[in-house]
């Protein structure tokens, strides 16, 4: 058993948690300075050389069953620290030279796919069942959690359709496991946005809009994720009924420009015109939402 896990589980991690999850209430530059060395020596403590040798697993269950919230909202902040320990000690983790190819486009492959296990994991022991379509109350520090860390995955570019690795022109793909698990996160914002006619409180107005940012978020992530289902999101955007069309303008604006950002890019601008238009004739014209349909019209 890991050392952590035995000695440190039932002691360090809740206090820390508490340090961490309370710094938005931390007023003075003392208290600052005092939550920053705690949140240091506990990253310290929970990601040693040996720990980032286990299976991420064994921490996200006992983080989980500590406590729930706590765990979501440090999960972004836990997830990118990992990725940056596995950076720092990324030459004990790198596989040994075989003459193929470049030895730091290895170990960057090496670093992404523990990368990627590390979310896998997230999304198996702490967001499945919190992050859902339910009719019930939405979990809105859930889908807060869900944008944090697919955020790293886009800003370090963790996650490709394909990996070349050296002159050997080997390819390989990523786990389905992990492709699923980004499907899933693309499945459950369209079924919200989608929804939206049920959506009835302000809790679960934000939920929507948080929605939307993952999937502006998996855009960034790689296109073909959202590529296939563009004409079902832009209908649903569309179709947003007042007034949750006027609060959601900032993040579908991000959206439509990302969106128009892929395709100048590759040149498929005319493409793209063509699929909101045929998303804006399959709905009724009455119940298109004002606000999004004058952002359809900027874009």
């Amino acid at each position: 058993m890991l050392y952590w896990n035995c000695t440190l589980a039932p002691f360090v991690p809740s206090r820390w948690l508490n340090a961490q999850s309370s710094q938005e209430h931390l007023s003075s530059k003392t208290s600052k300075q005092l939550h920053d060395t705690l949140y240091r020596a506990g990253i310290e403590a929970l990601l040693s050389v040996e720990d980032l040798r286990q299976p991420a697993d064994t921490l996200l269950d006992a983080l989980s069953r500590m406590c729930m919230d706590h765990s979501l909202s440090l999960l972004p902040c836990l997830f990118s620290a990992r990725l940056c320990a596995v950076n720092r000690h990324r030459t004990t983790f790198s596989p040994s030279s075989s003459g193929l190819g470049s030895p730091a486009l290895a170990i960057r492959d090496v670093v992404r796919a523990d990368a990627m296990e590390v979310w896998e994991s997230c999304r198996k022991v702490l967001l499945r069942g919190t992050v859902t379509v339910d009719s019930g109350p939405q979990r809105t520090d859930a889908w807060m959690t869900l944008v944090g860390i697919l955020d790293v995955i886009e800003e370090e570019h963790l996650y490709t359709l394909r990996t070349t690795i050296g002159s050997g022109n080997r390819n390989t793909a990523p786990s389905r496991d992990v492709e699923f698990t980004l499907i899933e996160a693309k499945e459950l914002a369209l079924a919200t946005v989608e929804r939206t006619g049920q959506v009835c409180n302000s809790n679960d107005m934000f939920v929507v809009t948080l929605a939307i940012d993952v999937l502006d978020v998996l855009v960034g992530v790689e296109y073909e994720l959202i590529g296939g289902e563009l004409q079902r999101l832009l209908g649903a955007i569309v179709g947003l009924p007042h007034p949750l069309s006027v609060q959601t303008t900032d993040p579908v604006q991000r959206l439509l420009s990302d969106l128009l950002d892929y395709h100048t890019e590759t040149r498929t601008v005319h493409a793209y015109i063509l699929t909101p238009l045929t998303a804006l004739s399959s709905l009724t014209l009455p119940k298109i939402g004002a606000g999004c349909l004058e952002e359809f019209t900027r874009a």
